[in-house]
């Protein structure tokens, strides 16, 4: 295979793997611990992949006419999938026993995708897309708790945010 087509796979290999994680942590599992150790794999071949396009100089390939690589845009999402291997590692621990933790996986694999989208944008409509799936997603991992009084708080502040930075961005 071509150096330049696996450049370009290794670029949308971290937004996939985690679309990947986030549809596959919605299934059911006979156990939470399998969920986590699926969802930790795909996580980690997201951060293989960021690796792989942020040291190979996929940077000057193109990609389609919404999305870019850029030097920053890759180190970013290196940085953004390490995070969250080291969140994903930690949440498994911290919600064991919890309900719901399927749906809390599908919520931080959203974000992370969406994040991958995000630094990938390079048109106008990409962007502002992104940024709303970034906020949705975000939103859904607030509200993890809706019985939290503070919880319901804080989402409903980001959500006025968001409004307002989507506004902005329009």
């Amino acid at each position: 295979m071509d150096s330049a087509v696996l450049s370009t796979l290794s670029v949308w290999l971290p937004c996939a793997a985690m679309i990947a994680a986030a549809l596959m942590a919605r299934l059911p599992w006979r156990s939470d611990a399998m969920r986590w150790r699926a969802f930790m794999m795909l996580s980690a071949i997201a951060l293989f992949g960021a690796a792989v396009a942020a040291w190979s100089g996929a940077a000057a390939q193109p990609l389609v006419w919404w999305a870019k690589a850029t030097p920053l845009g890759l180190g970013l999402a290196l940085l953004v999938q390490f995070l969250g291997v080291v969140i994903s590692a930690y949440s498994a621990r911290y919600l064991e026993g919890q309900s719901g933790q399927g749906r809390y996986a599908a919520a931080l694999g959203a974000v992370l995708a969406a994040v991958h989208l995000l630094l990938l944008a390079d048109h106008w409509l990409s962007l502002i897309v992104a940024w709303a799936l970034v906020g949705m997603a975000l939103n859904q991992l607030l509200c993890f708790y809706p019985e939290r009084v503070f919880a319901r708080l804080a989402a409903h502040k980001k959500q006025l945010a968001d409004r307002l930075a989507d506004a902005l961005l329009v």
